[in-house]
């Protein structure tokens, strides 16, 4: 077995020189950054870190399944008690390692000893006392400072003993992590101080535990985590948290203290350092190599391929689409996604479309084709009805209802039916008045103009398309009067009486005077508003039958 073991030693000296790595041992990755703590002159180390030393053992003040356990007061040389002791009684043999050799005091009020320790990198892991009195309860109720300064005036108090009975050994921890150079034991009472050993340790670079068997593991490789806790002064590696950093993130999170959140389909879990997904990919709402970035505005579903159609666009669901409030113009739909219907358009396809020939207008705005809007409708929209007064295709005829009540703007009807003097028809765009033509000098454009019976009350004119005369549906009263007139020429050939002939010139007269009046009218009227300016002519002529 001795023949296998050197073998194996040399074997392993072999391989540790070759790679150059003599006295450090292996950690994540090469090259090794630990310092080895072995019993060898040469400090080299098994190349897993666990296995420690093995059967070498480790250099003196060092202890533990590695090697890695100090203790900081061995073999101190900066030792004070309360009392002075002679030679064969130094209080440096309180730190000597030899646990047969004891530390004694002369019996005394408070009696205490002072250690200067050989390193304060880190803070106080474990004291052990090795109790060297004959009466072991002489040491009961002991007291621990540790201080930065030797005069320990800020000094903390790291253990205070309550037990009443003493024991042999005491294996202690501070209250509190402590770091400090200066250790001082005291016995608050009268009594001598009698120790074999006091043992203070910490734990080497790197390394943590109740034995100091454990690396630290922080974000930073070359960081020093707490001796006695693990905690790492700048966070644990990304995946990893805990007080020691050793405990994996939980299903579902990842990165620098598991911090972020997985947002993978289907709630698969993600890599617990960087968060990528598997070939699964990313959660609806959510895009990118780790799938960490929410889909951008105006985006949606998986892989944030949706396209928002919400007013405002950042009012979109990043997973459904569903909209906080209205759709986009020409959009409707629990997520306004489905296009407006033919004749609708606008936010939430609430409008309707005006067009001519029902055909659809632009699903946005509304705006029509070249055609442009449907009867009863105007502007560039098609989005006003006809203005009071009007109707029709263009809003280009004029409504003629009974007390100058508005008409339909589409078709020109009147409520009830009900139509202005001198008018009748389903919309009250029939005359039932007399008309006369009145012919201007460019054919086929000819101008009737429509009165009422009761003389002098014109209504309205229009010219009618594509004829050379239009009839005449009655006649006025000054045409009326000019028959009676020849009528009372008859009766006087015949011998009727003078006064008929009399009264026949003045008939005559008058109504050719009123006739007069009434071309005058015509041409007045003719020329008003009422009458297209293209159809409009210097000269008027009467055309009667």
């Amino acid at each position: 077995m001795a023949n296998i073991f050197f073998l194996k030693t040399l074997i392993f000296t072999f391989i540790m020189i070759s790679s150059n790595v003599s006295g450090q041992c292996n950690t994540h990755t090469p090259p090794c950054s630990l310092t080895c703590r072995c019993g060898t002159s040469s400090d080299v180390c098994l190349p897993v870190h666990v296995m420690g030393c093995g059967s070498l053992g480790c250099r003196p003040g060092w202890s533990g399944p590695t090697c890695q356990k100090q203790n900081i007061v061995y073999k101190a040389t900066k030792v004070d008690s309360s009392s002075e002791l002679s030679v064969s009684n130094s209080d440096n043999l309180a730190f000597d390692g030899d646990l047969t050799s004891v530390f004694r005091s002369a019996i005394e009020a408070n009696p205490s000893v002072t250690v200067t320790a050989t390193s304060s990198r880190h803070p106080i892991h474990t004291i052990q006392i090795y109790n060297g009195a004959t009466d072991l309860n002489d040491l009961s109720g002991f007291e621990i400072y540790v201080s930065a300064s030797s005069d320990f005036i800020n000094s903390k108090l790291c253990y205070r003993d309550t037990t009443a009975i003493g024991k042999s050994e005491y294996v202690i921890n501070c209250t509190q992590p402590l770091t400090g150079l200066y250790i001082k034991l005291l016995v608050p009472k009268t009594t001598s101080l009698a120790i074999r050993e006091m043992e203070v340790y910490v734990c080497g670079e790197y390394w943590f535990g109740s034995e100091c068997d454990r690396l630290c593991n922080c974000q930073s490789a070359s960081t020093r985590c707490n001796g006695v806790t693990g905690a790492c002064p700048y966070g644990c590696p990304d995946g990893r948290n805990g007080t020691d950093c050793y405990s994996e993130c939980l299903a579902g999170r990842f990165g620098r203290q598991c911090q972020s959140i997985c947002h993978c389909k289907n709630t698969a879990s993600c890599d617990k350092v960087d968060g990528t997904c598997d070939d699964q990919g990313c959660a609806v709402g959510f895009k990118g190599d780790n799938c960490q970035r929410a889909c951008s505005s105006g985006e949606f579903g998986e892989g944030c391929e949706g396209k928002c159609h919400c007013y405002p666009v950042n009012n979109c669901d990043k997973e459904t689409g569903q909209c906080a409030g209205d759709c986009q113009a020409g959009f409707k739909g629990d997520n306004c996604q489905e296009d407006c219907e033919v004749g609708k358009y606008g936010r939430n396809c609430a409008g309707d479309c005006h067009c001519k020939n029902l055909t659809s207008c632009n699903k946005e705005h509304g705006r029509c084709d070249a055609l442009g809007c449907e009867a009863g409708y105007t502007g560039s929209y098609c989005n006003r009805e006809c203005s009071t007064g009007r109707f029709g295709e263009k809003c280009q005829y004029i409504c003629h209802c009974k007390h100058a009540i508005s008409c339909n703007h589409v078709n020109g009807t009147c409520d009830e039916g009900r139509c202005a003097a001198g008018y009748k028809g389903d919309n009250c765009q029939e005359v039932s008045g007399s008309t006369i033509n009145v012919h201007t000098p460019e054919p086929n454009k000819n101008v009737q103009i429509y009165f009422r019976t009761n003389r002098r009350s014109l209504i309205w004119a229009k010219s009618p398309q594509n004829k050379e005369t239009a009839s005449i549906k009655g006649r006025p009263e000054s045409n009326k009067a000019s028959s009676t007139g020849l009528l009372a020429g008859v009766c006087v050939l015949a011998g009727i009486s003078l006064v008929l002939m009399i009264y026949a010139v003045i008939s005559t007269v008058k109504g050719r005077r009123w006739y007069i009046r009434f071309q005058q009218e015509i041409k007045s009227h003719y020329d008003s508003a009422q009458v297209p300016r293209r159809e409009r002519s210097s000269e008027i002529y009467e055309n009667t039958k």
